[in-house]
């Protein structure tokens, strides 16, 4: 897991297991959505999160979030 702060953005990328990368290629939007608010909620309160925006590149999920 890699944390970044900048200009009130965070930004926390997820490596992911062969294992996760096979359920998330074959998952819809809105399953990978629900999946990565639930990522998110085990760093931070989900009330706290005014904004998200995630992303998957193949091998890693990236979650940028303002609070």
């Amino acid at each position: 897991m890699e944390l970044t702060e900048f200009k009130g953005l965070i930004s926390v990328t997820f490596a992911l297991s062969e294992q996760e990368q096979k359920h998330v290629s074959g998952i819809s939007t809105s399953d990978f959505l629900q999946l990565s608010r639930s990522k998110l909620t085990e760093l931070v309160q989900p009330d706290l999160v005014r904004e998200a925006v995630a992303d998957y590149d193949g091998d890693k999920v990236k979650l940028i979030f303002s609070i």
